[in-house]
């Protein structure tokens, strides 16, 4: 069912060192994924702990989900330890809360 949703939390930038040694960890079959996108997308965005945005991944710490909001909008603010403090409201009928974060930091 779609409805309006909001999505708050921090991005953290990580690494290829950092994502590998992820993969690593789960005992992840790379193999099995058409490319690295499609795995971090099968394989973390679920709770979601690692996203990718225009093709940088992301930590996402403090994630909020909830639903029934009634407008669109996309804040982010750059904290000093280079992270990223994100709040989306969005109708999710139509497109991931990450979109909406790419959209901005394309921007």
């Amino acid at each position: 069912m779609s409805g309006f949703e909001l999505n708050t939390g921090i991005l953290i930038e990580v690494t290829m060192d950092k994502l590998n040694e992820l993969i690593q960890e789960r005992g992840i079959v790379v193999d099995k994924y058409y490319d690295l996108r499609e795995l971090v997308h099968e394989e973390f965005e679920e709770n979601p702990e690692i996203i990718e945005v225009s093709g940088k991944y992301y930590e996402v710490k403090n994630h909020i989900h909830q639903y029934e909001c009634y407008d669109n909008l996309c804040e982010l603010t750059k904290l000093p330890d280079g992270s990223i403090k994100f709040l989306t409201y969005h109708h999710n009928g139509g497109a991931h809360w990450t979109e909406l974060l790419e959209d901005e930091l394309d921007t």
